[in-house]
Parts: structure tokens; sequence; C-alpha cells
């Protein structure tokens, strides 16, 4: 594998490729938009290049309406694989982390996981049809344990919160509060991804 600071950007590369090409070399991913295999790869090869180069920390941006759950929860394993070897994931969410997105989002090393004040947080049972009922059940259980391992959210507490359509809607705070992120970004606050 070549030197990330030796990654050459190709003359046609678009300018988010190329801001993209030079945030990953500072650390940092940005994984905005619809959760998919290729982004969730992308990532877990971002962490593993942080890990195996014997950095630190990583910080992965978040704005995303959700996407593929089961790319999610590859990218979740990935997390938990990298920071078993050492590496520090800060997770930080503005806009929305909805749905996929929101599993990545807690997934983050715990006391580095942030969101703005104005994110809006979601969460939800995996959504499957009625050929799969059994397999919803399951989906359901492995759903709780990424909640209960990294919030004190239990299927109680998700049932006592106004449900929208199925879905657990949360503001930034409500999401300080029950441990899904560790703290709020304020407005004008710097960024601070060291």
């Amino acid at each position: 594998m070549p030197d990330r600071d030796a990654i050459n950007i190709s003359a046609g590369a678009t300018l988010t490729e190329r801001l993209g090409i030079e945030l990953a070399k500072k650390g940092i991913y940005c994984l905005f938009g619809e959760i998919t295999s290729d982004s969730c790869e992308t990532a877990s090869c971002f962490l593993f290049d942080r890990l195996l180069k014997g950095d630190k920390k990583a910080t992965i941006l978040i704005c995303s309406q959700g996407g593929d759950g089961d790319a999610s929860r590859g990218l979740v394993g990935v997390m938990e694989m990298v920071k078993a070897g050492g590496l520090i994931i800060k997770t930080i969410a503005t806009g929305q982390a909805a749905s996929a997105a929101f599993d990545i989002l807690i997934a983050g090393t715990k006391g580095e996981r942030a969101c703005t004040e104005t994110t809006l947080l979601m969460t939800h049972s995996t959504s499957v049809d009625a050929r799969e009922r059994a397999l919803s059940e399951l989906l359901e259980k492995v759903d709780d344990q990424i909640l209960m391992r990294y919030t004190t959210l239990d299927r109680k507490k998700i049932n006592a919160y106004a449900k929208v359509g199925g879905n657990l809607w949360m503001s930034a705070k409500e999401g300080l509060e029950t441990g899904v992120v560790d703290r709020l970004i304020q407005v004008g606050e710097v960024l601070d991804v060291d």
C-alpha cells in the first residue's frame, strides 16, 4: 500500500474527492449522504489504514439520513476491531444521524461521540418485509444489543419516547441525556478533531 502522504490526486478528481483525500491524510473521514456498502467499505479501509500506520485517533464526520443497515453493521464491526487495536474513533454528527448513520455515530469511542446542538437523531427497528418475520425478530435483538452496548437506551425507554411512523427521533439534547453522544458541540465552537 502506498504511503498515504504520497498519494497523487489526479487532475480529473472532483473538488470533493481532492478534499476528501486531504482530510483523510489528517485523520478525518466525511460520511455524508446515504450509507452504502461503498461508503462503509471506504470508511473501513480508512480506519484500518489509520490503525496500521500507528495513528492514535481517527475522526468520522457524519451527516446522513441512513441507508444500508447491513453495511453499517459491518462498519460497526470494523470499528470494534480497530478500537480493540487501540485506535480512538471520534464520531461527530451534524445535521442528522438517522437509521444506519445513528448506529455508526454511537459506535464511536465512549467519551469521543459528539453532535452539534441542532443535529436530529433517529433510530428504529430494521425494516423487513412480511416474508422475513423471523429475521425481523433476530434483527430487533441485534439492534437492541447495539443500542444497549453504546447508550443508556433499552426497548422500554425507546417505547416511552414519542415515535413518528415507527421511528424514534431525538434532539441533540435528548441524545446527550440518553448516552447516544457524550457531548454537544456549541454554536460557534471551533471543531477539535485532535
